[in-house]
């Protein structure tokens, strides 16, 4: 197989769904092209890891019976100073009782991520780990070559880890939780406010702005971010890429985060994205990017319009104003200057927010959330 097999063909391959001959053909060009095969392996890794995804982890255990037993012991106590419950009425009493073991339950959940064994056995600091319990900030998690396990990410989502990974939880609460992943796979499933879920690699940090993804890191800390609901911003320093549904970033630990694609993606335009990338294509690889750019490719343009300047930028905003017209009232001086405004509003009418989730793509809730748009600076 000469050219890069197209998505269809890389998502009958993760799943197992291709004929023999078909299956030959893709391994041959995984076997010489990293891209393809770091794209392959986070979808092998998204579907194993929603497969091993659970409707719900049950706490420890469940708070109501002592809650109560201490509501009805401090009712029945007899004589002065035996028990504040007594001088108090019974309804006041049960919402101090109650407020005190959601203050108890809150911090108990902020020492850390509980976590469920999907399979095999994973060790903790380097010593067997029991196949549930709580992943403390700064200790190490590791999965075997057969192993994969989940957490619970507070009361904000869920999180797998798939086989081959290391991983710890840098901080757990307090209005951020944060996940350092040295290499392997992980999956997560985020409904809450923005920038409340961050997962640190060697070569970017993703940060969630509501949304769902699979993320892979291999032994050298490169790998590839798949978005499949909502939006991730990726940054290393200053530089800073936007991913939203259904787009591709690749990471480097040389040059931090890649320019964002979308599925299905025309292959030319994804070599002279990499060499752009890389600072080997210059000037004639944006011009491949942008002879080779469809309407659907306008989510690469949009960030390369905010990783280019002067001359270059011109030649990509006029480029994309061909392929996704700006709304009305976003000028061309607004864009060039990278308004915040005038980039969200760009932003909006190229990947509108979407409430519709495909089935396991995000925890199910009374209430499902609007998934909320990058904002440009932020």
């Amino acid at each position: 197989m000469s050219t890069h097999p197209d998505e269809a063909r890389l998502n009958g391959y993760a799943d197992g769904s291709l004929d023999a001959a078909a299956r030959v053909a893709v391994e041959a060009h995984l076997a010489s092209c990293a891209a393809c095969r770091a794209e392959a392996a986070a979808l092998a890794a998204l579907l194993g890891a929603a497969r091993a995804l659970p409707r719900s982890i049950a706490p420890d255990r469940d708070l109501w019976g002592g809650i109560e037993a201490r509501i009805t012991a401090g009712s029945q106590e007899r004589g002065a100073g035996r028990s504040v419950m007594r001088w108090l009425p019974l309804p006041l009493a049960a919402l101090l009782v109650l407020g005190l073991g959601m203050i108890w339950w809150t911090a108990r959940r902020s020492m850390g991520w509980e976590y469920s064994v999907a399979r095999g056995r994973v060790t903790v600091d380097g010593a067997p780990a029991p196949s549930s319990g709580r992943l403390r900030p700064g200790r190490w998690i590791e999965t075997g070559a057969g192993d994969s396990v989940r957490f619970r990410v507070g009361d904000i989502g869920m999180v797998a880890l798939s086989p081959g990974s290391r991983a710890r939880v840098v901080s757990a609460g307090g209005g951020e939780h944060r996940l350092m992943l040295a290499r392997g796979a992980v999956y997560a499933e985020i409904t809450a406010a923005p920038r409340r879920f961050v997962v640190e690699t060697p070569a970017a940090v993703a940060t969630d702005l509501g949304c769902a993804y699979a993320l892979t890191v291999d032994s050298l800390g490169a790998g590839l971010l798949h978005v499949t609901a909502g939006w991730v911003e990726l940054a290393r320093d200053s530089d800073l890429v936007t991913v939203p549904y259904d787009a591709y970033a690749p990471i480097d630990p040389r040059r931090g985060p890649g320019t964002p694609y979308v599925a299905g993606a025309p292959p030319v335009l994804r070599d002279a994205l990499a060499a752009f990338d890389a600072g080997t294509g210059g000037e004639a690889a944006l011009g491949e990017v942008l002879a080779a750019a469809r309407p659907e490719d306008a989510v690469s343009l949009m960030n390369l319009l905010t990783r280019t300047a002067g001359a270059t930028r011109v030649a990509v905003y006029e480029r994309l104003v061909v392929l996704a017209p700006p709304p009305a009232g976003v000028e061309r001086a607004a864009a060039l200057a990278l308004d915040t405004r005038a980039v969200n509003r760009w932003w909006d009418a190229i990947r509108p927010p979407r409430l519709e989730r495909d089935a396991g793509a995000l925890i199910k809730k009374k209430k499902r959330m609007r998934l909320i748009p990058p904002r440009a600076g932020s």
